[in-house]
């Protein structure tokens, strides 16, 4: 795992989700903001956080409670330098991680991801269950994304109905 410079943090809240609700199942390759969560998972796969903060504004925050629980008292991760402490967080906390996306769902600007997350934590710990991320896109650029424990609270801040 690679070792990460900081740069200057800035905090920021929240963007309520977008209201017009577009779905699918695995996306076109071609539509924007599918296109750019998916660039942004490349880049996790790949632990290329350069290839992370260029897809990001600099006020972005990311909420993952199940690394932040361990590392930070469930603090959310803002800014650039939050997407390195996430970068390096991961890095100490788990031996492997591993996103698996399988649905994509669009709520205007917004994107909601429903898949797996496979973990093996530093230890032993093993974890294989279902995750759902949602991003929020301002500008052309991730403002936000959080990743919920259940499908419906996923869906309820996505403001898309099951």
């Amino acid at each position: 795992m690679e070792r990460l410079e900081s740069v200057p943090s800035a905090g920021v809240s929240p963007v309520p989700p977008s209201t017009s609700p577009r779905s699918r199942i695995d996306a076109d390759p071609l539509d924007d903001h599918v296109a750019m969560v998916r660039r942004v998972l490349d880049a996790f796969a790949k632990r290329d956080v350069q290839a992370a903060l260029e897809l990001a504004d600099p006020r972005v925050e990311l909420v993952f409670p199940i690394t932040a629980d361990v590392t930070r008292g469930g603090k959310p991760y803002r800014g650039f330098e939050g997407v390195f402490a996430y970068f390096r967080d991961i890095a100490r906390v788990w031996d492997e991680l591993e996103v698996v996306p399988r649905e994509f769902h669009e709520a205007g600007e917004d994107v909601l991801v429903f898949g797996r997350l496979r973990a093996r934590r530093v230890g032993g710990l093993l974890a294989d269950m279902p995750a759902q991320w949602l991003f929020q896109i301002r500008d052309d650029k991730v403002v936000y994304v959080h990743s919920y424990p259940t499908r419906e609270e996923a869906l309820e801040a996505a403001g898309l109905q099951q």
